[in-house]
């Protein structure tokens, strides 16, 4: 993806290798056809939430959680309920590379939430 690689309205945005950030802004009714990013990213969920469907499966990015897209995933992402405020922190190929078996998680979807997420995702911000 070129330029605004997560559509919505970026109000922010930062970059240094190994990452690149970006805090994103989706109004209410907002859908984003199948599309994939070519690196693995995070995406922080700071308030609002969504849906997002991937290989036949659905899961809910809800607010203050942390959502692990793998670098390829082909998905979906629906932002119908509320408006939603994203941070993304795109992780380049090299680094997962030089990360071996500590980039695990970042090998399959997954939503993850707590305090602890909250706590990372408001810093980064």
């Amino acid at each position: 993806m070129n330029g605004n690689e997560f559509f919505g309205r970026v109000v922010g945005a930062a970059a240094w290798k190994p990452f690149r950030i970006s805090e994103t802004r989706y109004a209410r009714g907002t859908f984003l056809p199948r599309h994939r990013h070519e690196e693995s990213y995070l995406t922080f969920v700071l308030a609002g939430g969504y849906t997002e469907s991937s290989g036949g499966s659905t899961r809910a990015c809800e607010e203050r959680s942390l959502v692990f897209h793998p670098a390829g995933d082909t998905h979906e992402d629906d932002f119908a309920e509320r408006p939603t405020r994203c941070l993304n922190v795109i992780v380049t190929n090299a680094f997962v590379a030089r990360l071996g078996d500590a980039a695990a998680p970042l090998d399959r979807g997954d939503v993850v939430a707590g305090a602890d997420v909250a706590g990372i995702a408001s810093r980064l911000a």
